[in-house]
This record gives structure tokens, sequence and C-alpha cells, in this order.
């Protein structure tokens, strides 16, 4: 099938496209990497899963434009549009990620001691009232054995060299 450079050219900018939006979706998910933190095997999972779906997009964008045909120019084009987005835009919008989700994580570590501090507090003060009763009760109570009839020190037996053979 002959296609128009017109055409042709209108693919390679979707091609383009596509592959800002999949170099785009990999540095959100690396953002939300930096924002929850996770185990490296998770990170790697999640990773795989990406290159996966992308792996997708692309099989997808080839479907729908080509019928299935692999042209050379699209795969560069993707290629040409995650380097592009990779050299221009990722340090910068990486950067502001960096700065949003510290920000973010300073919010909710704000609300999380806003939220947490009339327990804390609540906590406290049943902890004083209770080691408050159990001075009270310590004083006015003295030891139990003191009460009986008979009050017998237990002394330990020290082995002597002779004992011990």
């Amino acid at each position: 099938m002959i296609l128009s450079a017109k055409v042709q050219a209108g693919w390679f900018m979707t091609a383009v496209l596509t592959g800002f939006a999949l170099a785009l979706g990999y540095d959100i998910l690396r953002t939300v990497h930096l924002l929850v933190r996770q185990k490296k095997r998770l990170t790697a999972l999640e990773d795989g899963i990406y290159w996966l779906a992308a792996v997708g997009v692309v099989v997808w964008l080839l479907q729908q434009m080509t019928a299935g045909e692999v042209r050379g120019y699209l795969l560069v084009g993707v290629l040409l549009g995650m380097g592009l987005y990779a050299m221009l835009i990722s340090p910068t919008f990486f950067a502001i990620a960096c700065r949003l989700t510290q920000a973010i994580r300073q919010v909710v570590r704000f609300f999380w001691t806003a939220i947490c501090m009339p327990f804390r507090l609540l906590w406290l003060l049943v902890k004083s009232f209770g080691k408050f009763w159990i001075g009270l009760f310590s004083n006015l109570w003295p030891k139990p054995l003191h009460f009986s009839s008979v009050c017998a020190k237990i002394k330990k037996k020290r082995r002597t060299a002779e004992e011990k053979r």
C-alpha cells in the first residue's frame, strides 16, 4: 500500500508524541516511587509491568495506524520522542516532582501530627493518672508480706567450694 508523505509524516508525529507520553508516564511512575517508598522487588515488578504496557501501547499504535505492519520509522519515532523527552523535559519535570513530593510529605506529616496530637495528649493524661494512682496505693499499702504474721527473708545460698564438688 502506497501512502502519501503527508499521512506518513502525521503517523511519525503521532509516534513521537506517543514516545513523549510513554516517557512522561515513566517519570510519573518514578515520582510515585519517590512518594511511596517500597522494596526494590516491588519497584522492579512495577517497572516491568510499565514496560510491558508500553510495548502494548506501541503494538496497539502499529495496529491502529498500519494494520499491524511494523514500519521502522514509527518505532524510530517512538524512540525519538522518548529520547527528546528524556533530554529536554525530564530533568525539569523530575526536579519539580521531587520538590512537590517533599511538599506533599510535609503536608501529610503536618496533618498526621495534628490528627494524632489529641490522642497522644489523652494517652499521656491516662498514663500519668495511672502512675499517680499506682504511686498512691503503693505508699498506702506496703509490701503484702508485711501484713502476714511471719515475715521471713529468703537469702541466697552461696555455694562454697565444698558444695561445688
